[in-house]
Formats: C-alpha cells, structure tokens, sequence
C-alpha cells in the first residue's frame, strides 16, 4: 500500500477498522507472492510444530559460554519454531536461546513462544530500541542508528551485538531447517580466540563489488558470505568501524544486503571468516536430498522450499514422533559442560 493510498485510508477509517484493513492487505500480498498452493501448504503444514511439547533450554545468563539468537516477526514466527526445535533436536544440546521479536507482536504470539521455550529470553521491539539505540547513541554511532531505522535486516547486527553478553553466539535465520547434527555450530570445541563462521552462498550478496572492498577500504572481501546461519564471538565485530563504512556512498542506497555487507567487510577485515561445509546448503532453488544435509537455508528464491522440502522431509523421517518422546528425556543442564 503506497503512503498516499495509506494516509488516505488511515484518514478515513477508525484505527481498529484501519488494522482491520492493513492486516488484510498484507495477507494479500503475501499470498501474491507465494503463490496459492505454498500458502495452503503453508497454513496446513507450520501449525503442526505447535502440537509438539516444550523444548527445554538453559536459561540466559550473563557471561554464558554460548547462546543461540533468532529474530523473527509475526509473519514467520512458526517457521521459527520449527528452525529452533530442529536445531535444539538434532544437535541435542541446551544452550541458553534469545528470540528477538521483530515489530508488531500479538498475546497468542508471545504465549506460543512462551509455552514452546519457556526459558527463553523474549526481547521484544520496545526493549530493543530502547537498549539498542541508546547504546549507539552514547557512542554517537549515528548511522549505524539512522540504518537500523531504515532497514530492518540491520536489526541482527546491531542488536545480536549490543545485547548479548555471552562468549560466543550462534545466529539463526527463521528460514532455515536443520536435519542433522550441527556440531561445527554446538560443540565447545577449538581454542578460546575470535571466530566467524558462516555459511557459503551461491553469489557475492553484498552492496559492494569484492574490488571495491580492497579498492575504497583496502580489506580483502571474501566472498560468499551469508550471515543465515553464523557462529562468532561477538567481538569479532567492531561496530564503530561499521558505523565508518556506511559512509560510502554505497551505501546510501538503502538496500537489503546492507547489513550482511557489514558482517562481511568486518570479519574479513580481522580476517576471520571462515566457511561451514557444504553439508550447510543455500541455493537458488531447487530440490535437495536433505539426508545428507545438516542444515538448509531456504532464502531468496528456495524460500518456498522450507514448506514443500524442508518441512515433509522432517515429518516423513519421524521429527514430530521423536520431539514427542525426547521431551520428557532431555532436560536443561543448568550449566555448559
């Protein structure tokens, strides 16, 4: 809805008939998009996850050894049920987890991730942009604040950063699925340095071209990096030097890569990236033999695929059966061993 055509409605309509409204649309949007047959798949299929008991997880606490973050908004706050739930099941552990809850949230929302992770940390929009940006603008990190506003991706790095305490953090987009254990991201295991951890995309998905890193930054941009599935440890990012590369003017260009670029230029800035085995897929699109997968990002063009794919496959090899019989089994551990 275009701002003219909204200002218009909102003018005329009481606000309850204009959420009314509003609400209405953006279904009509999104069922636009995918298409009937994924949205019936989709309103059909995702519910079944909410039939599952609740997973059991440490509780946050300051200075944890790892915590797992996830942001997500009304719209796809089921898948992001299931990505938590597959990754809590295949990888068998209970890291302490925070769900960032992007814009508008509802009371069946929040008591449905409430009963599903009852230990978890709820950070709700309210809470984040009071933390958040108070913080950046303590440190006058003005643009980093102005893009935060403009582009909610950028949410991840600001907020993932700023409001964790824990040693290490793993991050998880909603659109992602895990069918086997995850080890490279939940074991303890290497040294105690920084690390970055990221899967490899298909394509450079950057605002910059790989050149102009090492041209107007002088940094060796390494390629490939997606940021829907990371392991890092939050100091490995400075985010008063991603405050300075926003003031290349490519940035003026408000797109969506905008924050992965960030992640990017940053870790390889400190050299640090490095890749998650191929077992971690992202693709265009297309089918995937999920057995041998550990994970798949259904991003872009795949997102469909979570539904059609990801989701059948999980049901078809018994994760709804098994969820059911490992929740009285598996129980937090009050502390990382």
């Amino acid at each position: 809805m275009d701002h003219a055509l909204q200002r218009l409605v909102d003018s005329v309509l009481p606000k309850p008939a204009y959420a009314g409204v509003r609400k209405g649309w953006h279904h009509f949007l999104r069922l636009q998009h995918e298409g009937f047959f994924t949205a019936s798949q989709r309103r059909r299929l995702w519910p079944k996850i909410l039939a599952t008991p609740p997973m059991q997880t440490d509780p946050v606490t300051d200075g944890c050894e790892l915590c797992i973050h996830l942001m997500c908004y009304l719209g796809d706050y089921l898948a992001a049920i299931w990505a938590l739930k597959s990754f809590y099941h295949q990888s068998g552990k209970t890291y302490p987890l925070a769900i960032h809850i992007q814009g508008t949230s509802t009371g069946r929302m929040e008591n449905q991730l409430r009963q599903h992770f009852p230990n978890a940390r709820l950070i709700f929009q309210d809470e984040a942009d009071r933390v958040v940006e108070g913080y950046l603008r303590r440190r006058k990190l003005h643009r980093l604040l102005a893009m935060r506003r403009a582009i909610p991706t950028m949410q991840k790095l600001t907020d993932f950063l700023t409001m964790t305490t824990a040693r290490r953090i793993v991050i998880l987009d909603s659109d992602v699925l895990f069918f086997n254990n995850p080890a490279e991201l939940a074991e303890l295991t290497g040294g105690q340095g920084q690390e970055f951890r990221v899967q490899r995309d298909f394509m450079d998905a950057y605002t910059i071209a790989l050149e102009r890193g090492k041209s107007d930054f002088g940094i060796n941009l390494q390629p490939a990096v997606n940021v829907g599935i990371v392991r890092l440890t939050p100091d490995a990012i400075d985010l008063e030097k991603c405050d300075e590369y926003l003031a290349h003017p490519e940035f003026a260009q408000l797109e969506g890569h905008t924050e992965q670029t960030l992640w990017a230029l940053e870790a390889s800035r400190r050299d640090l990236v490095s890749y998650l085995p191929d077992s971690y897929y992202i693709s265009l699109g297309g089918p995937a033999d999920c057995a041998r997968l550990k994970a798949r990002h259904y991003a872009g063009l795949s997102r469909g695929m979570f539904t059609h794919e990801g989701i059948p496959y999980l049901i078809r090899s018994g994760f709804l059966e098994n969820l059911q019989r490992t929740s009285t089994s598996r129980k937090p551990a009050g502390a990382i061993q």
